[in-house]
């Protein structure tokens, strides 16, 4: 008898020391932060999450450069994610982000690539060097079907304005080169992240999303969570040119409906797990 309440008695102590250390352990997370800066430097996969049209290149240059004693990876046109990677995101509005998605394409489409040559062709000489030997070596730019729909449309309001137009022919051109997944206009934020599931399953291990309209800021930010030099990091890709960017209420409209339950759903998950502010998002209605 006295045997079983001696161990009852040190059932209870070890249940109680058992408790206290839970406890203490529980309060020490509390009260020590959560040190972002910290936790990347004991991450050896950081991935960059390249959503096209969105000033990924210039982060990837960045990244690429400077994280080389970490396993590095950049996703691109692709979203194998291995989901035990740290990723930073860059995004923009899908507005402005459709309009330089379009204008890209049609750029690459028209550029002549006769006398190019095709072994020097790099992103500091080259906006699009796979591209254009793409083109030259196979005289299409992206497919042959593809090619023709960009042509069907002269500016990005046109296109923009056609999803919805009366002409049924127009309307199903749009739509197809819409929904066509061979380049950015279709392959926006909603199609990298999973139109938002990605980030209800992965918000723990994105450590940083940036923006195109805060590009200094956000790239000061990030160069201090790595400690990288980034003074001498060109915007690799900025586009120069005098193309269209006008989108008419129709266009806008159109392209809010479009892009609702995919880029702006996609967005709106980033809001919710506080990884950008509603007021990125608010202006990212109109371009």
């Amino acid at each position: 008898m006295i045997y079983i309440i001696f161990s009852i008695i040190a059932l209870y102590i070890i249940m109680y020391i058992y408790v206290t250390i839970i406890i203490i352990i529980s309060l020490l997370f509390c009260i020590i932060p959560y040190n972002k800066e910290t936790f990347i430097d004991k991450k050896n996969n950081v991935a960059c999450i390249h959503i096209g049209k969105c000033g990924g290149t210039t982060i990837h240059y960045l990244l690429k450069n400077h994280l080389k004693n970490k396993n590095y990876k950049e996703y691109h046109m692709k979203r194998n994610y291995n989901h035990n990677e740290t990723y930073i995101i860059w995004i923009r509005n899908p507005l402005t982000r459709f309009v330089s998605a379009f204008n890209h394409a049609v750029k690459l489409i028209q550029t002549d690539t006769n006398g190019l040559n095709l072994n020097n062709l790099t992103l500091n000489n080259s906006f699009a060097p796979n591209r254009l030997k793409h083109k030259a070596l196979h005289g299409y730019t992206f497919t042959k079907r593809y090619d023709y729909l960009i042509q069907q449309f002269k500016t990005a309001n046109h296109l923009a304005e056609s999803i919805t137009s009366e002409d049924k022919h127009e309307r199903m051109l749009a739509l197809e080169l819409m929904n066509s997944k061979e380049e950015h206009i279709h392959k926006g934020i909603g199609w990298y992240l999973y139109n938002g599931d990605f980030v209800d399953q992965n918000y723990t291990k994105i450590h940083f999303v940036g923006s195109i309209e805060n590009m200094n800021t956000d790239t000061n930010t990030l160069s201090k969570m790595f400690n990288l030099d980034h003074t001498n990091i060109p915007h690799i890709h900025k586009n120069k040119s005098q193309q269209d960017t006008f989108l008419s209420d129709k266009a806008i409209n159109n392209l809010i409906e479009y892009y609702k339950d995919t880029d702006y759903r996609a967005l709106q998950k980033l809001v919710q797990y506080n990884l950008i502010s509603k007021e990125l998002l608010d202006t990212y209605y109109t371009p």
